[in-house]
């Protein structure tokens, strides 16, 4: 008598392991760190932003050590585009948007970084620069966000003692698609 409803919790749950398993695989649920998913299979386009990255890496790096031996603190700036750019064409660009904008306690905006470094006029990602200063010293972050095949992809880079804020290129998931997700679960 105790085999069949332990025969039917074992068949319920490989059948639920399995319905999971097959809804992770088609982007429709994943396993949360936070707000973020963590997802090991990157699309090839995440390499050539890494590349192109890596032309203008040095010149923001020295645009960051000008402004901070004037000003004490790094330059901040905030998303590069209103939207993350969709780069499922390869070829796929995008002119950034918003370069006016800037934080509330900064004079300078992102064109301020635009035209004294070697960004391009047009990109595949949007990026940001987070500023910090933490017990260890001062320190940014720059981070990048592309999106391909509707999901978005997303890396950080730190610049600073607090290595802890280096991510690798991730999936991210925001709070509102997550509770929608769960709602269409239930």
């Amino acid at each position: 008598m105790i085999i069949f409803p332990m025969k039917r919790l074992i068949i319920a749950g490989t059948a639920a392991l399995t319905l999971g398993l097959i809804l992770l695989a088609l982007g429709l649920i994943w396993l949360p760190t936070g707000a973020r998913a963590q997802i090991s299979i990157e699309p090839r386009s995440l390499t050539e932003i890494d590349r192109e990255q890596e032309t203008w890496d040095r010149d923001v790096m020295t645009f960051e050590a000008d402004y901070y031996r004037s000003r004490g603190r790094y330059y901040q700036m905030l998303w590069s585009h209103t939207d993350t750019p969709d780069t499922t064409l390869l070829t796929a660009r995008t002119a950034p948007d918003n370069l006016v904008t800037r934080p509330t306690d900064q004079t300078e905006t992102a064109v301020d970084l635009w035209t004294a470094t070697r960004l391009p006029l047009d990109t595949p990602y949007r990026f940001r620069v987070d500023v910090y200063e933490g017990p260890r010293g001062h320190g940014y972050v720059i981070t990048l966000q592309t999106e391909v095949n509707r999901q978005i992809w997303q890396k950080s880079i730190n610049y600073g003692p607090e290595t802890y804020r280096n991510t690798d290129w991730h999936a991210v998931i925001e709070e509102r698609e997550a509770a929608e997700i769960i709602d269409v679960i239930r």
